[in-house]
């Protein structure tokens, strides 16, 4: 009877032989086979009579031979219990008792032609362009006399530029002169094996025998400066072509164990070291040490690679045979698959031209051999049998540009010109546990390194701005915001409240459609091209242009499932919404919420809503023919922003911030934020473009008058800047915030593009200057803002206070420190003695006992309850952590900026972390990569959205009329109605007979209140959920610049591009049956928006106060920030449980 090991060896080699006899083995397809193998020799028990015992060693004592027993091991050495078997140092091996004997079944480890780590790691896939002008060695040039490097000031020479194994010629081009620039061929030690002066501006070389290496001198002293570096390209090639910037890629490798299935092959398969596939290996890749199993090509689109083109040749029209003629040229044998589709384009003309259709060994099918290229663009199908095309690019009468525009795609249309592209990928072999135990240790076997899953955490990965998680926001005119002022459409709002990085997609007069044609067909929008971003995530929402063109839900069914179905077939999640209405069809949502079930889509509700509180084109002059200005799309934007919070945020992302100018810092650290709703108050996020009204000729002065003549333009999307390698500037601070995809990474590389020098700074959240001690005994007086301004006091300074005694008489109170909480006032710190005793009272005077303060302080209240430190106390509002100084090193053109060490988990916020750039008089960046190194992966938390439900209301009245029924008013709060021509409430808050309570902060900057009282039935013993809906917004003045100064309206522009116009609303929760105070924050806008609260109700809750306020947190500059002026206007409230 066979053994298992037989059984297992001849299932390997079965499952495989057809492959490895094809040529055409993929790890994936032998990973899974051996895989079911490796199950097989487990499951053999009963057939082979073989039970696995473990691992063994040479002193493992198996006993007597008694048959079926089986161990593994790869430990050197004379297993003496084993009757005297070895294991050699190369190999690993299977330990049987056959009933007999014991007997070995070797597993070879001999790695001579495996593929080392290094040999896969960080490979550089370097463009047509070999000369790189961001690496060059300044103040030498190449001796005119031997040769060699010689030095002198405003001179250069280019890095030995790598040579392609195999190349006969180099071509040269863009050169602004060569007086005096000589060029040298260098062997493979860097030796001069010949060198001469460059012949022109442009030409070819020969390159000689044994040259590995070419240099040449690109600045001479009578060049002006290192500008003539942008037009230089070196090339491998028998002629110079159009210019391309120099390019460089990186791939990593993840090849695991393969040794632990190789070795069950027949010595004779020879597996490792022989090329997968046909395709051809790359010219950096041509060296054989990287021809590997597991190693594939990427091509892109476009199949055609110009680089390889057959000069003197072309394919006949009448035969399709290939033919010889000067001026004519042929692509590459292109692979193909019988029977799909392919499209050619970019051929200039086309009435000349044909294609072959080959076999496997590249010979012309006798059936079918070619076809006549027709028209342009030319669709066709290949054949049965074909295996490879060749197709005329050039004829006689064509210039070499046709390679610059020649493309043949996959597809029965023709897809937008893109460069040939292709990208080396390692593919990942996962090693079966049972064995990768013993052949992973150390990562070594007998000195030869083997790539294993554990090594793969010293492995970095690369998020860029390109492969970085995007949202993508399709819509129309509403949504590429035509009347906003720059930076403010609601598109661009949201994204500063965001982890995504947005690209807005929203054009004027688009049907659903409109915009999956754009999708498909690659439309650039501001600036980039929705294929070409690839995003994550996609937002489309509309109705407004479908009801113009004749509304029907069958019509409006099939744009959006024709346009899911694109998008996932790009990998990407969908959002479905509509625009802020829903022009008088609500139950599109319900359509909607039905076509996202259906495709495990998420679902926004928007319009439905938005019809009852946006009045369209009341007033007037917000908005700009019935399209949302900068105030009015603000319900948009927070009605978004309240269920994106609910979605799952990106796995990785880059986000780039500028400081707003009208925030002016003393301290790196006045910039510190912890959430996104801090971050927004003093950074303004890229552009994510938009249309907007023109800065450059005042249009933005119509703002409050879209009634009245402007001029919009486009604002490029800047990340989309970024992505084609072009400059962004700062005028002085940069923020980037960063969201990896791993948790615990052994070290992160941020890389920034800039020629400038910025000093560097990172977020340390584990930074203990913003720590406060848990000391107790503590006494906080409150005061008024006049005494609390007036008070100065040393630190030690000691007072006595009523009511805090020690055996009745007064204890001496310690002065700690003063500082100001928005919710309990102006506060003056004092620890008191363990052994005092101390109650809560009205106010009184505090009298002085020691030191250098006033004899007696008269206090508001003293409260024992906050009986916390003044160090802890002054960071209550303020955030943890602090950004510190690091030090840049720089590589080729970038800075680099490196976290590592064992205290690298400080400067995350679980996956995120902040960086600050700084340099007075501003910089610019063209890149921004960050190389994160080893970590976990991260958890990915299903989310999903819950709508607000509806119950019994729960309000005395919903709208806010004249008088504030229900409402109790404190402090700053007052009941305003709007002028006439300016009533724009919401229809269910009153419409033009509306009114507003006006909350704003008094004198000592404490936020006025309105009050109401809820009754709650206290019986119920489970949890319900009280739902509060607030229409609400921030009210700056209207601004007519022609106009006047009064109570609502200003001649001063306040709302400018990067200024801070948002706020925030507060529902501070005060029970009656003891629960405490506890406030809840929403944001808000410019402009009428719905805040929604969703308050758990915990069992036995009984009645409740509900206070809406202002944040005292909101006040951030009174001397340059704005928004602490505005009101906020309250004109309806509900609320009702759920």
């Amino acid at each position: 009877m066979a053994t298992a090991i037989e059984l297992f060896k001849a299932a390997v080699k079965s499952s495989i032989g057809d492959k490895i006899a094809e040529g055409s083995i993929v790890n994936a397809d032998i990973a899974q086979r051996f895989y079911d193998a490796a199950d097989l020799i487990l499951s053999q028990v009963a057939f082979g009579s073989l039970a696995f015992k473990g691992d063994a060693g040479p002193t493992t004592n198996p006993g007597a031979v008694a048959g079926g027993r089986m161990w593994i091991t790869s430990t050197a050495g004379t297993y003496t219990n084993f009757g005297g078997l070895v294991v050699n140092a190369n190999e690993a091996a299977f330990l049987v008792d056959n009933g007999t004997a014991y007997t070995k079944v070797t597993i070879p480890l001999d790695l001579t032609s495996y593929l080392q780590a290094s040999s896969i790691v960080s490979k550089g896939i370097i463009g047509k362009n070999l000369f790189n002008k961001a690496d060059y060695i300044n103040g030498q040039y190449i001796s005119v006399s031997n040769g060699a490097l010689s030095s002198a000031a405003n001179t250069a020479v280019s890095k030995a530029i790598s040579l392609p194994t195999g190349a006969t010629q180099l071509s040269f081009s863009g050169f602004t002169a060569v007086a005096s620039k000589y060029y040298r061929w260098l062997d493979a030690s860097s030796a001069i094996l010949s060198f001469a002066a460059l012949p022109a501006t442009s030409g070819t070389l020969t390159i000689p025998t044994n040259a590995k290496y070419f240099q040449t001198t690109i600045r001479w002293t009578s060049d002006a400066d290192l500008s003539g570096l942008n037009t230089i390209q070196i090339e491998i090639g028998s002629a110079p072509t159009v210019y391309e910037a120099y390019s460089s890629t990186d791939t990593i490798g993840t090849i695991l164990t393969k040794a632990v299935y190789a070795g069950i092959l027949d010595s004779n398969t020879q597996v490792l070291g022989t090329p997968i596939g046909n395709s051809p290996i790359p010219k950096n890749y041509a060296d054989a040490t990287y021809a590997m199993p597991g190693y594939s090509n990427m091509v892109g689109n476009n199949l055609f690679n110009k680089a390889a083109v057959v000069e003197g040749k072309y394919i006949s029209v009448s035969n399709f045979d290939i033919q010889t003629a000067t001026g004519w040229t042929h692509s590459p044998f292109i692979k193909t698959t019988p029977g799909e589709t392919y499209t050619i384009s970019g051929l200039v003309t086309f009435t000349s031209k044909a294609i072959q259709f080959a076999d496997i060994s590249k010979t012309k099918l006798t059936t079918n051999p070619g076809t006549k290229i027709l028209s342009q663009p030319f669709t066709f199908t290949a054949p049965a049998g074909c295996e490879y095309i060749v197709f005329t690019v050039k004829d006689s009468v064509n210039t070499t540009s046709v390679y610059d525009s020649a493309m043949i795609n996959i597809g029965s249309s023709a897809l937008a010109y893109e460069a040939y592209t292709v990208t080396p990928v390692a593919n990942q072999i996962n090693s079966r546990d049972i064995l990768a135990k013993y052949l992973d240790t150390n990562a070594t076997i007998a000195g030869k390194q083997i790539v294993t899953k554990d090594m793969l955490s010293t492995t970095a990965k690369s998020i860029t701005l390109s492969s970085a998680d995007k949202l993508l926001i399709f819509g129309c005119s509403y949504t590429e915001s035509a009347y906003a002022i720059k930076n403010k459409s609601w598109v661009n709002k949201l994204a500063n409240y965001l982890d995504w990085t947005v690209y807005n997609f929203g054009e004027s007069g688009n049907r659903i459609i409109d915009e999956l044609n754009r999708f498909r067909n690659n439309t650039s929008r501001f600036g980039v091209s929705p294929q070409a971003i690839n995003g994550s995530l996609i937002w489309i929402g509309n109705i407004g242009n479908e009801t113009l063109w004749g509304y029907d839900s069958d019509l409006y069914i099939k744009q959006m499932r024709s346009f899911i179905e694109f998008a996932k077939a790009n990998g990407a999640q969908l959002v479905l919404s509509t625009d802020h209405i829903t022009t008088g069809k609500p139950w599109i949502e319900s359509l909607i919420a039905d076509i996202a079930k259906e495709y495990d889509c998420f679902f926004i509700p928007a319009g439905a809503y938005g019809d009852k509180i946006l009045r369209i084109n009341v007033p007037a002059g917000f908005w700009g023919a019935s399209h949302p200005g900068t105030r009015v799309n603000a319900y948009q934007f927070v009605n978004q922003l309240y269920y994106f919070n609910q979605i799952r945020r990106p796995r990785q992302s880059i986000k780039l911030f500028r400081k707003r100018s009208a925030f002016a810092p003393s301290t790196i650290n006045d910039l510190n934020f912890e959430l996104n709703t801090e971050r927004v108050k003093k950074w303004i996020e890229l552009n994510s473009g938009e249309n907007s009204l023109n800065e450059v000729d005042n249009s933005y002065q119509k703002m409050d008058q879209l009634d009245q003549t402007y001029t919009r333009v486009d604002n490029t999307n800047e990340y989309g800047t970024l992505i084609s390698k072009s400059a962004v500037s700062f005028a002085d601070y940069m923020l980037v915030s960063a969201v990896i995809d791993v948790i615990r990474p052994t070290k992160i590389e941020i890389k920034i593009a800039t020629t400038a020098a910025p000093s560097w700074y990172v977020k340390d959240l584990r930074s203990n200057t913003t720590w406060g001690d848990s000391s107790k005994y503590q006494a906080a007086f409150n005061l008024d803002k006049a005494t609390y301004d007036a008070t100065a006091l040393t630190v030690g300074d000691t007072y006595s206070a009523p009511s805090i005694l020690i055996s009745g008489s007064p204890a001496t109170l310690t002065y700690t420190g003063k500082t100001y909480d928005p919710r309990f006032g102006y506060l003056l710190i004092f620890t008191f003695p363990t052994t005092a005793t101390s109650g809560s009272y009205a106010g009184g005077s505090l009298t002085k006992i020691s030191g250098s303060g006033p004899a007696s302080i008269t206090f508001d209240h003293f409260d024992s309850n906050i009986n916390y430190s003044y160090s802890f106390l002054s960071q209550l509002n303020k955030p943890d952590g602090a950004f510190v100084s690091l030090t840049a090193s720089t590589d080729g053109g970038y800075k680099v900026i490196t976290l590592e060490g064992i205290d690298l988990q400080k400067y995350l916020e679980y996956d995120k972390f902040h960086l600050v750039g700084y340099l007075a008089g501003g910089f610019s960046i063209t890149d921004l990569i960050i190389n994160v190194t080893g970590g976990t992966d991260k958890r990915d938390f299903p989310r999903t959205i819950s709508l607000p439900g509806t119950g019994s209301e729960k309000m005395y009245t919903t709208a806010v009329d004249a008088i504030g029924s229900g409402w109790t008013l404190n402090g700053a709060a007052v009941i305003e109605q709007m002028p006439t021509g300016y009533k724009d409430y919401p229809t269910i808050a009153g419409g033009s007979g509306g009114s507003h309570i006006s909350l704003k902060y008094d004198t000592e900057d404490m936020p006025g209140t309105m009050r109401a009282s809820i009754a709650i039935d206290n019986s119920a013993n489970g949890y319900r959920k009280l739902v509060v809906k607030v229409i609400n917004r921030l009210f700056p003045k209207i601004y007519l610049p022609a106009g006047s100064e009064t109570a609502f309206t200003t001649t001063v522009r306040e709302i400018t591009t990067d200024s801070y116009d948002f706020g925030t609303i507060c529902l501070s929760l005060n029970s009656n049956t003891g629960y405490g105070n506890t406030t809840l924050r929403r944001p808000t806008d410019i402009g009428w928006n719905l805040a929604i609260f969703e308050i758990p109700v915990p069992p036995f809750a009984g009645d409740i106060d509900l206070i809406l306020h202002r944040d005292p947190a909101d006040i951030i500059d009174k001397t340059n920030y704005k928004n602490h002026t505005w009101p906020l206007h309250v004109c309806y409230v509900s609320a009702q449980l759920v």
